[in-house]
Order: C-alpha cells, then sequence, then structure tokens
C-alpha cells in the first residue's frame, strides 16, 4: 500500500477555525527554510566539505514523508510560536542523511532558526511601511478648493451675526 506525500497535507486537526488563528504569519516553510522534502529528487541538507556544496545523497521515503507532515504542522504556527524550535530539531534528523550529516542537526537548526528570525525582522518592516501608507494625514493638505470652501462657509456662518451687529438698533 503505497502511501502519497499529499496525503499527509490533509491533517484536520489543523484546518479547524481556532488552528487558523495560529497561522498569523502566512509563511511557508519549505520555502523560508529551503527544505522541500516533497519535491522530486529532494536530497540531504547537510553540507559536504569534501564537495564545498549540499549532500547529493538520498533521503529515506519514510522520513521524507514524515518532514512533510512535520513542516506542514510548522506553516501552520506563528513565527513566534515557542515550540517552533523544538519542532526544527525533530525536523533536522529527517532531511539529513543517515551516512554523513547527522552530526549537522544542531547547526542545521541554528540556520533554521537565523532564516526564521530574518524573516520576522522583514515582515515587521512590511507592515510598518504598511501601517505608514495605510494610514490617512490627521489634516488634509490644503488646496486651493478647500480654502475656498471654507472661506465662503465660514462667511456664510458669520454673516448673521454681522447683521445683526450692523443692525441699527
Amino acid at each position: 500500500m503505497a502511501t502519497s506525500r499529499s496525503a499527509h497535507r490533509q491533517l484536520p486537526y489543523l484546518s479547524s477555525p481556532s488552528s487558523s488563528r495560529l497561522m498569523a504569519d502566512n509563511w511557508d516553510p519549505r520555502k523560508a527554510l529551503d527544505v522541500t522534502p516533497d519535491a522530486a529528487g529532494f536530497t540531504c541538507v547537510g553540507f559536504a566539505p569534501s564537495k564545498g556544496r549540499r549532500c547529493h545523497n538520498p533521503i529515506a521515503a519514510h522520513n521524507r514523508d514524515a518532514a512533510c507532515a512535520l513542516l506542514d504542522i510548522i506553516a501552520e504556527l506563528s513565527l513566534a510560536a515557542e515550540n517552533l524550535n523544538s519542532l526544527f530539531a525533530r525536523l533536522a534528523p529527517l532531511v539529513l542523511c543517515r551516512r554523513n550529516h547527522q552530526g549537522q542537526a544542531t547547526s542545521m537548526v541554528s540556520e533554521w532558526q537565523r532564516k526564521v528570525v530574518a524573516l520576522k525582522r522583514r515582515n515587521e518592516r512590511a507592515s510598518v511601511s504598511t501601517i505608514r501608507t495605510e494610514v490617512a494625514p490627521l489634516y488634509p493638505a490644503p488646496t486651493e478648493a478647500r480654502s475656498v470652501t471654507y472661506r465662503s462657509s465660514l462667511s456664510q456662518a458669520v454673516s448673521p451675526f454681522l447683521r445683526r451687529v450692523e443692525a441699527p438698533q
């Protein structure tokens, strides 16, 4: 019985309305961490210093499936979730080859933490700039049309009082 990786994406307990509130950041951990175990040809995320590149060793299908399920859970969490680092610690051994790179799990978790911090900063800067552009100024910039309208409405409001004062008694 073959299980498809897409079956792991169907997590009913994470699609409830209460859990959707956790997804405040709407981020894609696969993209942010550069870990795509559901992609064709996915290999170990470890670094091979002897080759000066990422490792090309394959990852077992059951580990890729488990990593996909874990990434789906991580995607439902906020970037500020307290258990994000523990989930990263569970993810790292699943996407590192057993042969050479299990020892890089801690450094991989640290790298992912740095990426999340950078993503949080980018999101904060983006939200601040969005707020600045969406907030209308307190006083609209003066224009000639507004000045004329203001003067005419002021004169209309004041003229009855002036007539009373100027009227002979």
